[in-house]
């Protein structure tokens, strides 16, 4: 698997999913600065779709959308983190290890925005995002049967 580092915009990278965040707020959600971006590039088809879900914010809590071509990416998904106060290091790399179990084979890259206004750094955010999708997309096949092939 690999990494990258950019300062693109969500809406301009190349990845097959744009990956955003919101946090669990006393009624709805709370969705972070990036995602609400994205929502206006979108017409508000974000919080449309949230709305219409019931989307709460809770912890590993996932809405993924198509933008029919109006960005780059091909997806964007809304993952939740629970309440901001409570967040940590760890529950970050678990929800992104959700997440990453949740993603198709067929995607190949996933572009994420860091959080600000947050108690874990950017570089710490970084490492667990890292480490949750190694987690999360790691797979034992060693036993599994291979399929027959035709001799």
């Amino acid at each position: 698997m690999n990494f990258e580092i950019g300062k693109n915009l969500l809406d301009k990278t190349s990845a097959d999913v744009a990956l955003v965040f919101a946090f669990e707020d006393k009624k709805s959600y709370k969705l972070t600065p990036a995602a609400e971006v994205l929502d206006l590039v979108l017409n508000k088809s974000i919080t449309n779709g949230l709305d219409f879900e019931n989307f709460a914010g809770k912890d590993a809590e996932i809405f993924s959308a198509f933008t029919n071509n109006v960005i780059v990416p091909k997806k964007v998904a809304v993952v939740g983190l629970g309440k901001k106060e409570k967040l940590t290091a760890h529950n970050l790399r678990q929800t992104v290890a959700k997440f990453a179990r949740s993603l198709n084979k067929k995607v190949n890259s996933v572009s994420v925005a860091l959080l600000d206004d947050v108690k874990i750094s950017h570089a710490e955010q970084a490492q667990m995002i890292a480490e949750g999708f190694l987690m999360g997309s790691y797979r034992f096949s060693e036993y599994l049967k291979k399929e027959k092939t035709n001799r």
